[in-house]
């Protein structure tokens, strides 16, 4: 098992059930951000037991295994980005940094309110732990990288294989 595979592996775990829901029909909705565009359901974060925040997303753009997904979030926390990662990557095989960009309370695509965060392999499972410092509050958490890259990468492993 590659080095991905086993860090995938525990958030894919507690990811439990998502598997199957993957081929079911997908939520779509309007985005709140863009006008016009379509964002489907990612994620359900639990914060705190007490509230939670769902993540929503759709591919922007796909180059060989790269993906660009862009993501939003308008409840509990609000957010929204772009985190882009190379499907299937492995510290041998490609290049396993992720690169996050959100834009905070700012307009999506506003170059004065965005912050760009790379996770490379050494800091994956600091991010998989919550106490990645980069990334505390209202950013992407690492069942969101998961959960996307299940669902924007899974065709071609399946047709791979």
């Amino acid at each position: 098992m590659s080095p991905i595979h086993f860090i995938l592996l525990p958030a894919g775990l507690m990811i439990a059930g998502f598997g199957s829901a993957a081929h079911a029909e997908v939520r779509v909705v309007p985005s709140e951000f863009r006008p016009g565009v379509t964002v489907e359901f990612l994620y359900d974060q639990d914060i705190e037991g007490v509230y939670s925040t769902t993540w929503l997303g759709r591919e922007e753009k796909r180059e060989g295994n790269w993906r660009d997904i862009y993501f939003e979030t308008s409840e509990k926390y609000v957010a929204k980005g772009i985190l882009s990662f190379q499907c299937f990557a492995d510290d041998t095989h490609g290049d396993p940094t992720i690169g996050i960009v959100e834009y905070g309370s700012g307009k999506f695509g506003d170059p004065a309110a965005k912050r760009v965060t790379t996770i490379d392999y050494s800091q994956r499972q600091a991010w998989m732990n919550g106490a990645l410092d980069a990334l505390m509050g209202e950013s992407p958490p690492y069942e969101l990288f998961v959960v996307a890259h299940y669902r924007f990468c899974g065709d071609e492993r399946e047709a791979s294989n």
